[in-house]
């Protein structure tokens, strides 16, 4: 069987990967996530997964390599990663009391092919006071995620409803993407 390697550090990534019975390496890309030009945020998305699995392909080339990219869209704002406890607060102001749609773009890579694709899962968040924002910002718990939070932690509380999956949201839509890693020849372990 072919080595599937996620370029990736995420631990909610990792996980969902586990859950679903793929054995993999992970290796973190270590990327820049900036792109030059996108039309749109799906493909904005798709450019910084297929950047991510690309840069690990390059050292790996008798591996599978997947990559991945999750940002927020609010008002038509993309929404990634807080720098700092400030700009956590704006953002989570930003989606209080909104839909917002979580974008994850992936890339699967080997020596021959190339597969891009997005996914998109729609989220309800309740209108949040201040003291909510401030509360949930010292957890510190959203800094490494996409908007400032992580939908299935403290901030689940605040979710009110979910159009989609909730593995788009943390940033690895298992279902869409395990039917292209079948096409490259991966399989979950408990499939074989």
């Amino acid at each position: 069987m072919k080595r599937l390697i996620l370029a990736s550090s995420s631990p909610s990534r990792k996980e969902i990967l586990e859950r679903a019975g793929y054995e993999f390496d992970m290796i973190s890309s270590d990327v820049e996530e900036i792109v030059d030009s996108y039309g749109s945020p799906e493909e904005y998305v798709e450019k910084l997964a297929l950047k991510k699995a690309e840069h690990i392909a390059l050292r790996n080339k008798d591996a599978v390599v997947l990559g991945a990219d999750l940002m927020m869209l609010v008002d038509g704002e993309l929404l990634g990663k807080p720098k700092n406890e400030e700009k956590s607060k704006e953002m989570l102001r930003m989606l209080s009391g909104k839909k917002v749609i979580a974008i994850t773009g992936f890339a699967i890579v080997d020596s021959r092919n190339i597969a891009v694709s997005h996914a998109k899962t729609t989220l309800k968040i309740k209108k949040l006071t201040e003291d909510e924002i401030n509360a949930y910002v010292l957890t510190q718990e959203g800094f490494n995620g996409a908007g400032g939070f992580f939908h299935m932690k403290k901030f689940s509380i605040f979710v009110e409803c979910i159009k989609g999956t909730s593995s788009c949201i943390a940033g690895l839509p298992i279902y869409e993407i395990s039917k292209y890693l079948e096409e490259f020849g991966i399989k979950p372990k408990w499939m074989d």
